[in-house]
Order: structure tokens, then C-alpha cells, then sequence
């Protein structure tokens, strides 16, 4: 390693989890099958950097300087990564694919308590393309084999995703400012 490639790297996602029969990551992965689901790996790095930043026109800035913005980026993935491991120790992050490309990243945990989608992010290119909404239904449908229910939260600067999960039947449980807790419940779904 050269000086400085540290602050050009992108942060490596967490890919630690068992993929033997059974165990909750498999379990995701098999749910998202058809996008060629696997546990994100060190080389996904600069397209989960990329992915990142294309969720971000926030942080995106015409008059600062491009290593500026991509070291401000970089931080910012780093910390939302430790947070969601912070918050969700058993997630799994997996990869998918569309057209044989990368497509998508996803963060799930599923306890037996409950699946926690607790991220989604979908290339800029192929947003609005079902991508999304057929990654919630098969969450859903893996949530209803464990009856649990499928929980997320999404922001509230984010309507077309908020559109997405109330057409796929989440409900609303309430708002903390910066985001809305939505959940799915198969049981209801069975009675409605």
C-alpha cells in the first residue's frame, strides 16, 4: 500500500456472514435470487462508492473540489456503514444484478422478529424500472415464510420510495423527523 491510496479507497462493505443452508444471510439471498443475490466483497468498492454518491446530490457540489467532495463522500459512507452495523449487527449486505451488471445494493436482517430492509440503493440508470418494487416483494414474501413482518424506514425527502412502499401494502407507524417507519405485516395482508 502507497501513501495516500487510503483516502482513494473505497470503504470495504461488510461481507461476513455464513452462507451454508439456512442461516439468514443464505436465507436473503435465496429470497433475491433473481437478481443473482450474493454477500457484497471487497471489489464491489467502487461501485458501492459510486451507488453511494448517486444517493447523495446533496452532498454533490459544482464549485468545491472534486477530491474535497469524494473524500467528504468517502466519510460519509464510512460512518453510514458503522451505523447500520451499529444498529443492525446481524444485516447482510448483498449485491444485486441486472442484465449481468451490477445493479443494486441491498442491507437486510432478518431475525425472528422481524425482516428489517434497512437499505436500498438502485443504480441512477435503472431507477423506476421495478427494481425496487420487486425487491420488496420478494422481502415480503420472505418475511411471510417467517412470519414476521417486514419493517423499514424511509426518508422523508424521499416521496417516489414512500409512493413505492404504500403501493406494496407498508403502512405508516409514524415519523421521527427524519424519517418514517413503514411495516408489512403478513397476517394482515391475509385478512385485508
Amino acid at each position: 500500500m502507497t501513501s495516500g491510496a487510503t483516502s482513494r479507497r473505497a470503504p470495504r462493505p461488510r461481507s461476513d456472514f455464513p452462507m451454508t443452508p439456512g442461516s439468514s444471510g443464505s436465507v436473503l439471498a435465496g429470497a433475491l435470487a433473481a437478481f443473482n443475490a450474493r454477500p457484497a466483497a471487497a471489489a464491489d468498492g467502487q461501485f458501492l462508492a459510486a451507488l453511494y454518491a448517486s444517493t447523495r446530490p446533496d452532498l454533490d457540489s459544482r464549485t468545491a473540489a472534486p477530491a474535497l467532495v469524494r473524500s467528504i463522500m468517502g466519510m460519509q459512507q464510512r460512518l453510514q456503514g458503522a451505523d447500520y452495523r451499529r444498529r443492525f449487527p446481524d444485516a447482510h449486505t448483498l449485491m444485486l444484478e441486472h442484465a449481468g451488471a451490477p445493479a443494486a445494493r441491498v442491507v437486510a436482517e432478518l431475525g425472528a422478529r422481524q425482516l428489517r430492509l434497512v437499505d436500498i440503493a438502485v443504480l441512477p440508470a435503472l431507477r423506476g424500472r421495478g427494481i425496487g418494487g420487486a425487491v420488496v416483494r420478494a422481502l415480503q414474501a420472505c418475511a411471510a415464510a417467517h412470519k414476521v413482518p417486514l419493517c423499514l424506514s424511509v426518508h422523508l425527502h424521499n416521496p417516489d420510495a414512500r409512493r413505492l412502499y404504500l403501493a406494496l401494502g407498508l403502512r405508516p407507524l409514524g415519523a421521527d423527523g427524519l424519517a418514517e417507519q413503514m411495516r408489512w405485516d403478513p397476517h394482515e395482508s391475509d385478512q385485508a
